[in-house]
């Protein structure tokens, strides 16, 4: 063999580099479904929470108990219905924005995930609830 001639690493049968592989992923930008999704879901996760706050420090302040028939408890139920449809929300934006190929997927997954714990939980605190 001579010496000015390079030998081919790839000639002999070695496996060519994955040149698609971008740990960083430097050119993408995040998803703005991914990032509207996260954004509901924070906004989301705020809301319940200053509802159940509400309904505790209402719950306390009336020793006897709040009738049924209240239009208070009735605004509190539809406030946490409104927070359970904005989690949906952000749970069909989060889907979406994973969907995307040409866009990072950090927030997207984030809010999927915040706002289908918010989601289930609500949904188990109405399933306790109704039960007792």
């Amino acid at each position: 063999m001579n010496s000015n001639t390079k030998r081919d690493p790839y000639a002999m049968g070695a496996p060519e580099p994955n040149t698609n592989y971008q740990p960083n992923m430097p050119g993408l930008k995040h998803s703005g479904l991914g990032i509207a999704s996260f954004i509901i879901s924070i906004s989301s996760l705020i809301f319940i929470i200053f509802v159940f706050v509400l309904a505790g420090m209402i719950a306390m302040s009336n020793p006897s108990g709040i009738p049924d028939d209240s239009p208070i408890l009735m605004l509190i139920g539809f406030l946490v219905i409104i927070g359970l449809m904005a989690a949906m929300i952000g749970i069909g934006l989060g889907i979406g924005g994973i969907c995307t190929k040409t866009r990072k997927r950090l927030f997207a997954i984030l809010g999927t995930v915040i706002n289908g714990v918010i989601f289930l939980t609500v949904i188990f605190l109405f399933i306790v609830g109704s039960s007792m």
